[in-house]
C-alpha cells in the first residue's frame, strides 16, 4: 500500500494554496466583469422594450432613470410609464407601465453587486444643445416616441447620450461597458475604452 510522507503532503498543500491564490482573484474579476456587461445589456433591453411599446401603442413611453443615489451609492434604477413624470420626482413603480420592465435600487444592488453606473450629458457632436447629466440622486427622463425617436420630455430632440457601467472600486482593473442611445432611435451596448467622469465614453468595440 502506497502512502505519502508528511513532507510530501505539506508540499502538495503548498502547491494547492498557490494555485488557488492565483485562480480566486481571476475568478472574482471574471464575475464582476460579467455583472458589468449584464447590467448594461439589461438597460439596453429595457430601453428597446420601451421604444417598441411606443411604436406599438402609438404613444410616448417615458423611461425615468436615476444613478448614483445617495441612499445606495452608485446604484441605478429605472421604470417605464405612459405619464410624463414631474421634474425631480424620485423613481417609483407606482406609475409603472403594466408589464413594463423596471429596476429598483435594491434589486440592482442585489443582482449587480459591486457594479456602479454614471450618466453623460445628452449630446455628442455639439449639433444639439447639451442637456447636462443630472447630479447623483436626481431623476432623469428619456421619452420614446411612436416614430422610433428618443427625445427629451416635451419632445425636444436629443443627439445622443450614454450610461457607463463599471466596478464600484478599482475601476482600472475591471471592464467598462457603455449603453449609448441616439436621438434617431439607435441603441448600442459596447465595451468602453475609457472611464472618464461624466464624459463621452467611446466604444472600444464597434
Amino acid at each position: 500500500m502506497l502512502g505519502v510522507t508528511l513532507l510530501e503532503l505539506m508540499v502538495a498543500i503548498a502547491i494547492m494554496a498557490i494555485v488557488l491564490g492565483l485562480a480566486v482573484p481571476n475568478f472574482s474579476r471574471w464575475v464582476t466583469n460579467g455583472r458589468i456587461r449584464v447590467a448594461a445589456s439589461r438597460l439596453q433591453e429595457d430601453m428597446q422594450w420601451a421604444r417598441a411599446y411606443a411604436v406599438k401603442a402609438n404613444a410616448p413611453v417615458y423611461m425615468q432613470l436615476e444613478y448614483q443615489q445617495a441612499a445606495s451609492p452608485s446604484a441605478c434604477s429605472w421604470v417605464d410609464t405612459l405619464t410624463q413624470p414631474a421634474a425631480g420626482v424620485a423613481v417609483t413603480t407606482a406609475t409603472q407601465l403594466m408589464n413594463g420592465p423596471s429596476m429598483t435600487v435594491a434589486r440592482f444592488a442585489s443582482e449587480y453587486n459591486q457594479v456602479a453606473c454614471m450618466m453623460t450629458a445628452t449630446t455628442e457632436d455639439g449639433t444639439v444643445s447639451a442637456i447636462a447629466a443630472p447630479p447623483p440622486g436626481t431623476p432623469y427622463v428619456l421619452a420614446f416616441y411612436p416614430d422610433g425617436t428618443i427625445r427629451a420630455p416635451g419632445g425636444a430632440p436629443l443627439e445622443s447620450g450614454s450610461f457607463l457601467f463599471e466596478a464600484k472600486s478599482d475601476t482600472t482593473n475591471f471592464a467598462h461597458w457603455t449603453v449609448k442611445y441616439y436621438g434617431a432611435g439607435e441603441l448600442r451596448s459596447c465595451a468602453s475604452s475609457a472611464a472618464t467622469a461624466n464624459g463621452n465614453w467611446p466604444c472600444a468595440l464597434q
